[in-house]
């Protein structure tokens, strides 16, 4: 049935990255988020290579491309929530260092998360040139 097919955009939802979070959200947050999970869907069809068609075969976990999509949202949201082009808090008791985020890094799928979700690579069978033609 076509209403059963597993995509990446049915399981990656603002109430899944809630139960992730364990926060419920609100305006503007949840629309960033939404906006961020859309986001996030394009790259990962986008980077991943045989996505849709693993995970609708079911040779993808579910819960696997769920986390790594979460993964990616949240760490948009935190930059969102530290502030973009912030390096670091400093109080007098401590001090606290974050990456620097840039708009165009919000949402970054790391080559890490990218060969998680990607087709194992099976080496191919020996072959044979010719060199007459």
């Amino acid at each position: 049935m076509a209403d059963d097919l597993v995509t990446i955009e049915s399981l990656l939802t603002p109430a899944a990255v809630q139960r992730q979070l364990g926060e419920t959200l609100v305006e503007p947050e949840l629309a960033q988020v939404e906006w961020f999970i859309e986001r996030t869907c394009d790259e990962m069809l986008d980077q991943i290579p045989m996505l849709a068609e693993r995970l609708a075969s079911g040779e993808l976990k579910k819960s696997r491309a769920l986390g790594v999509g979460i993964d990616v949202v949240l760490s948009a949201l935190d930059a969102m929530r530290t502030g973009l082009r912030i390096k670091s808090e400093q109080y007098p008791e401590s001090t606290v260092e974050y990456f620097k985020a840039n708009a165009s890094d919000l949402i970054s799928i790391t080559p890490e998360q990218i060969a998680k979700l990607s087709p194992p690579f099976t080496p191919g069978g020996a072959y044979v040139v010719s060199l007459s033609g």
